[in-house]
């Protein structure tokens, strides 16, 4: 592939600073023109991912929708997640150096999030270097004074290159708390495609 592919190692790579750039189009699964900049595009699409349990778990995307987060008072451009047979909904939003999540409701309870980072956006992404942030979380129902920290911690494992250069897949984990890790794997043109 010549440099000019937007997927190409050279257009990713910087050897100055020894790391990666991360489009947002390996996130959504959007076609991506080699534009360095982050941007709020109009999704609305139904992906598919190998589960960590095994199996394929399905999800419907939509937004920009706007939200107000209950808990900090911003007025955001959020992205929501839906898996259906979960009764699962995550409302994200992007930012420069990341997709954070904000919302996510379960059978369980709903929580509220500030600074917590679910996906690598942007330049400065090292190999096996942890990108930590201090994280906030609230459940439903909590007063404003109930803002509990949370871990959000984000190491990019590995970036593949076929032998023309071209990347085939990222993959990243996230550590939620000690015990708890998630590992992710994105396909240029595809989005994610497993968690284990």
């Amino acid at each position: 592939m010549a440099p000019s592919d937007p997927w190409h190692r050279d257009n990713l790579y910087s050897a100055e600073s020894r790391s990666y750039y991360i489009p947002l189009a390996l996130f959504t699964g959007e076609r991506w023109d080699g534009r360095k900049i982050v941007r709020h595009p109009d999704l609305n699409y139904r992906d598919s991912y190998n589960s960590r349990k095994g199996g394929l778990d399905h999800m419907n995307v939509q937004g920009p929708k706007r939200w107000k987060h209950p808990y900090t008072g911003a007025l955001l451009q959020v992205y929501e997640f839906v898996i259906p047979y979960k009764n699962s909904l995550q409302r994200m939003v992007i930012r420069d150096d990341g997709v954070n999540l904000v919302y996510q409701k379960s059978d369980f309870n709903d929580h509220y999030f500030q600074h917590y980072t679910q996906f690598p956006l942007g330049a400065g992404w090292r190999l096996k270097e942890k990108h930590q942030k201090r994280a906030y979380y609230w459940k439903a129902g909590d007063g404003e004074d109930a803002r509990r920290k949370r871990r959000s911690a984000i190491t990019l494992l590995e970036m593949n290159f076929d032998s023309q250069n071209r990347l085939q897949l990222m993959v990243y984990e996230q550590a939620r708390n000690r015990k708890k890790r998630f590992r992710y794997t994105y396909r240029p043109n595809e989005g994610l495609v497993a968690v284990q």
